[in-house]
């Protein structure tokens, strides 16, 4: 089964966090707003983009307010918060919510994900729409969005 649907996480792998938190705390900020385009890495949209030209689903989830999931909703099909869900990373709940709440197609989890989660796959559940596979080291992947996404989509 090919590679249908892609999740991201939210916080610095599409939104710059760190960096939009110091500026709304520089900023006196209370309570803090819901992220906007601003806070985006560069090359987040243009990623999404080219996965969406491919005929990629796309989702997005993350330990974040649920605040945060209408502006992300413009980007992507489906949108999770640890605070609706009332489950946080890296518990195996958040996972579950994750194949849950995603369009139809495969779903791929990172072996390194789950190790970094301290369990050893992130469902017990096998079934042939949810594919358990090894991360390659960093080091192995090339650099930018378009680089990644193309090594993502040979792998698949």
């Amino acid at each position: 089964m090919a590679l249908s649907v892609v999740v991201f996480d939210v916080g610095e792998t599409l939104v710059a966090e760190a960096t939009t938190y110091e500026r709304w705390e520089a900023d006196g900020v209370t309570p803090p707003p819901a992220f906007e385009e601003s806070d985006l890495h560069p090359d987040a949209l243009p990623c999404l983009a080219a996965l969406r030209d491919r005929g990629l689903r796309l989702g997005a989830a993350g330990n974040m307010r649920a605040v945060h999931e209408e502006f992300l909703r413009r980007h992507v099909d489906f949108v999770g918060s640890s605070e609706r869900w009332g489950v946080e990373k890296p518990a195996a709940g958040f996972f579950e919510r994750v194949d849950r709440d995603r369009p139809c197609g495969r779903l791929d989890f990172g072996v390194r994900a789950a190790a970094d989660a301290d369990r050893a796959e992130p469902s017990r559940e096998r079934r042939d729409d949810v594919v358990v596979h090894p991360v390659p080291d960093v080091e192995d992947v090339p650099r930018g969005s378009a680089g990644l996404l193309d090594h993502a989509l040979e792998e698949s």
